[in-house]
Parts: C-alpha cells; sequence; structure tokens
C-alpha cells in the first residue's frame, strides 16, 4: 500500500480537535475532518541496471514500472546497450571502476531508497563493486533479477561473473531467477517441470537470500514459484499466459514491480501477488500493440493509466443520474431556499447519529482485517472519530438513544455496511463506504454553491464544503483506487457492486428523512 496515509494528529487529539470544533460551530458531525492525512513523501525505488536505449527492458522499464506504480523511481547504470525489438547488437559492459559507488553515494546520501532492485551487472568487477557497496551500507528491500540473457537469447553476463554473482545473493530479500538463470547459477540442466522449479528454488534459497522466485516462462507458462526462509510450503504465483510475442522487458518490469511494492510498503508475498497481477495485465495490454520491425516487443507498462481512469472516477460517472437525483430531492431543494422544516432536518441528524455509530463499527471489523499497519490505523482512527461523533450528535441534541427509534433506512444502510466488513472480501467492503464521503462532499459543495444567504443550514452546509474534508475524502478515495489497482477482475466488479448499492442506500436514506421515517 502507498504511503498516503501520513499521520500529522494522533488520535486523541484529532478526536479533542474535532468535538472542539463542533462546540465552537454548533456544527454537524462530519466522521473524515478529525482525520487530516497529508502526502509528505515519496515511495522510492532505485535500479541499478543496463541502460536498454529502446525502452523496453533494463533501467529504462524499471523506472517506467516505478512510475506507473506510483514510486519515484531513480536509476544506476551499469552498462550501455545497443538493442531494440530486433535483438542486441552491442554492449558496453562496465563503467570505469568507481563510478558506480559514486551514483550510489550521490543517491543514498541525499534522497534515500525504500526498495532497491538490482538487474543486469554485466561483468565480474561490477559485481563485487555492487557487493562492497551492500556490505557497507545496510539496505533493505533488496531484488535482485540475475539477468543473464535477453529475451532474444543475447548473453548479458560475462560467464567468468557467474561465480561471483552467487556471491551477490545472500544480500536479496528476493531473488527472481527465471528457470535458465536459475538452472545457470546452480549449474544444473534444464528446468522442464514444475518439480524441478520448487528444486530450484529451494536450492538457490539455500545460497542465502530470504525469499526466491522461480519464474516459470516455457517450463510452466503463467506460472512463477515462491519460496521462503522459515516458510516450509510454497507459494504458487498462477496466472493465465497471454499468447504473444510481446515478451521484451517481462522480467525487469516483474522484478520492477516486486520492487514498487516494497517500497510501498507491502510484505513479501503481498507485494509478490500484486507483482504478479500487474505483469499479467502489462502483457496482456501490450500484446494489442505493435513496435518496431522486429518479433519481440515491449509490455504496456502504463496500461493502468492508459486505458481506465481510477475506480472512484468510473463508478462516480455512473453514478451521476442517482446523484442527479439526489440533488433534487425535496430534502436538499429544502435546505438549498431555507423551506425545510425544523423537525425533518432534526429527524436527519438523529438518523445520522445512529448510521455513524454502525459505520464506526464497520471501520473497526475492517481495520482487524487490514493487511497492513498504514491501513489498520487509519481505519481505526476513522473508528474512533465516527463514533465519537455520534455520541456528540446525542449529547448536543439531548437525545436520549432509548428515546429515539431507528428509521428502517437507517438500519438497512448500517446493517449493510457491518455484513459487507464481516462477509465480503476487503475490496468491496471498502468501496461499499465511499458514496457517503464523497457524496456528502459533492452535496456540500452543490449547497454551498446554489443555496440562499442567509441560510439556516449554513453549519453543515461550511462543514460538508470544506477544503480539509474535500482532501481527507481524496485521500480515502487514493486508497480505494490503491486497492483497485492490484484487484483481480471479480473483485472490481465486487467494489463495483457495493458502491452502487451504497449509493442507492444513500438516497434511501435521504428519502426517509424527508418523510420522517415512513415507508409506503
Amino acid at each position: 500500500m502507498p504511503k498516503v496515509i501520513s499521520r500529522t494528529l494522533t488520535t486523541s487529539v484529532s478526536i479533542f480537535l474535532f468535538l472542539i470544533s463542533f462546540a465552537l460551530h454548533a456544527g454537524f458531525p462530519d466522521d473524515e475532518l478529525a482525520v487530516p492525512k497529508t502526502k509528505t513523501k515519496h515511495s522510492t525505488a532505485l535500479t541499478i541496471a543496463g541502460s536498454d536505449p529502446s525502452g523496453g527492458a533494463g533501467l529504462q522499464a524499471d523506472l517506467k514500472t516505478f512510475s506507473a506504480l506510483r514510486c519515484y523511481g531513480m536509476s544506476v547504470v551499469t552498462a550501455l546497450t545497443a538493442q531494440n525489438t530486433q535483438g542486441v547488437q552491442a554492449i558496453h559492459p562496465a563503467l570505469h571502476k568507481g563510478f558506480l559507488t559514486a551514483q550510489l553515494e550521490s543517491i543514498f546520501s541525499d534522497i534515500g531508497v525504500n526498495a532497491t532492485k538490482i538487474g543486469m551487472l554485466g561483468t565480474k568487477e561490477t559485481i563485487e563493486e555492487v557487493i562492497q557497496f551492500l556490505r557497507d551500507h545496510n539496505l533493505q528491500n533488496i531484488v535482485i533479477d540475475p539477468v543473464m540473457f535477453s529475451k532474444t537469447g543475447h548473453l548479458l553476463l560475462q560467464e567468468d561473473a557467474i561465480e561471483t554473482l552467487r556471491k551477490l545473493l545472500p544480500f536479496a530479500s528476493v531473488l527472481t531467477p527465471n528457470v535458465h538463470e536459475a538452472s545457470k547459477l546452480l549449474g544444473l540442466p534444464p528446468i522442464t517441470t514444475e518439480d524441478e522449479m520448487l528444486h530450484a528454488a529451494q536450492s538457490l534459497l539455500a545460497l542465502g537470500p530470504t525469499a526466491v522466485i522461480v519464474k516459470g516462462g516455457p517450463c510452466s507458462p503463467g506460472n512463477d514459484c515462491l519460496v521462503m526462509q522459515g516458510k516450509e510450503i510454497p507459494f504458487w504465483l498462477r496466472g493465465t499466459p497471454t499468447h504473444t510475442s510481446n515478451l521484451h522487458g517481462t522480467g525487469c518490469s516483474f522484478s520492477a514491480a516486486l520492487t514498487s511494492y516494497l517500497a510501498r510498503g507491502d510484505d513479501i508475498i503481498v507485494a509478490a501477488r500484486n507483482a504478479k497481477q500487474y505483469i499479467t495485465h502489462a502483457i496482456e495490454e501490450g500484446s494489442h500493440y505493435t513496435l518496431g520491425k522486429g518479433s519481440v516487443g515491449p509490455v504496456h507498462h502504463f496500461y493502468l493509466s492508459w486505458s481506465q481512469p481510477p475506480f472512484s472516477q468510473r463508478v462516480w460517472l455512473e453514478t451521476m443520474p442517482l446523484f442527479a437525483r439526489i440533488k433534487e430531492h425535496p430534502f436538499l431543494k429544502g435546505m438549498v431556499d431555507n423551506s425545510l422544516e425544523d423537525e425533518k432536518f432534526r429527524f436527519y441528524v438523529h438518523q445520522d447519529s445512529f448510521f455513524l455509530k454502525h459505520r464506526a463499527e464497520a471501520y473497526s471489523i475492517l481495520a482487524s482485517r487490514a493487511s497492513t499497519t498504514d491501513v489498520q490505523d487509519y481505519l481505526k482512527e476513522k473508528a474512533e472519530v465516527t463514533k465519537a461523533a455520534a455520541l456528540f450528535i446525542f449529547e448536543k441534541y439531548s437525545i436520549q438513544p432509548e428515546s429515539v427509534e431507528e428509521s428502517p433506512a437507517s438500519k438497512r444502510y448500517g446493517e449493510f455496511l457491518i455484513q459487507m466488513a464481516r462477509e465480503g472480501s476487503f475490496y468491496e467492503a471498502l468501496a461499499s463506504h465511499a458514496p457517503c464521503s464523497l457524496m456528502y462532499q459533492k452535496l456540500g459543495e452543490h449547497l454551498r454553491d446554489h443555496s440562499a444567504q442567509p441560510n439556516k443550514f449554513q453549519v453543515w452546509i461550511s462543514t460538508y464544503s470544506s477544503a480539509l474534508r474535500r482532501k481527507n475524502v481524496e485521500v480515502f478515495l487514493d486508497i480505494i483506487d490503491d486497492f483497485s489497482e492490484t484487484a483481480k477482475y471479480e473483485d472490481q466488479e465486487l467494489m463495483r457492486k457495493a458502491f452502487f448499492t451504497a449509493a442507492q442506500l444513500e438516497f434511501g436514506f435521504w428519502e426517509s428523512a424527508f418523510k420522517l421515517g415512513h415507508e409506503e
């Protein structure tokens, strides 16, 4: 998960400021305002690799992948090549001694790196220089892709360097050879079966890496074997292969994707699964394009941004007709022109407090299911602040909970969120919260721009149209969009369905408020 959730307030201070703001402004509850989140740092990823001027592989492909997966990419050049879709024409294997170290020192002494990918090194001398730097620095999240051959079969690592390359392996958080590279590193015959893939992965693990992923290639198309220190059972990363010759840079791009997800905070297993998802789609989307005169074209590194807008934008466009109905609803039109009866607005406030209690419970359940600490902490804080907001409403309006009956609409909406949190996938449960956050912001801004002045509902309008709330909603949507990026197609469809169901329940909530809870 990307670092979109950096804390600017502790939970206790957040809640305190939240309640104080209502006391000062007589405002209405908003579970977003108390959790200001800002993006203050990049997730940084470095590639140490050779240059491919055609852009399909090497450090150019790595940088594309880093950018596609929202990391700030940096590169250290180890070798120069002349290559294109037809093959490798020439290699300039090494820069003068010490210059690689100078590049590394320049980056690590200034910017810093969250994860590092080591690709084509080319020569024994270059490998030794990298090893010395790693010995002198305590680096985390190192992905080693032991590049030896190009897709067209050209040798990219000198024969006398293989033994030295083995000395680099203990520094790897994850080693990612294909079956040809795995057999070469181990001095074994060609690997032809999944059992041999597993044996090779375990043998390479014994050489010191924390984890090894042997990529199946022609041996087991679409399938990769992941083994880890301390884990007896292997993990198989399985995918449906795309029949295409556009496979230039697939190994580079997979390991770069793995590096990106490690830089963003995923553990090795989650990062590997996400990287597998990314490269599978990049190959599939790349198969639709033709580039160059050769037979081996590149994958589509930017399919996420070129192919479609983020999840939240897609579902919002589809939800706009329903949102138009909400804007034209008598309850909202009454808020615009000051004609809404106080009784109906008070009823709405009462029901909103019930709904916030349900939403807080759903957030708590979701937090217990989160796979990363950042997301877990974010959802826990939202749960605490949302619960505090519900209690504050009861206290502010001197409401005795037992004296107010919850409407069927509020129950349905709240029970849906809780059911999603308990029984749905994490993807769809998260998406089910989006309409409330997004629609309230949109409604607040609509009322701000169109309501009569002075307006007796101005405090509510100001709360839900604030720039701070918009910023917090954008952070929440960023999180949902990031999860959608790595979701399988079926999970994306579940997210979409959950979003629309919640949006319909949102409409029912306003309808119920206007009718004071009476249903026909």
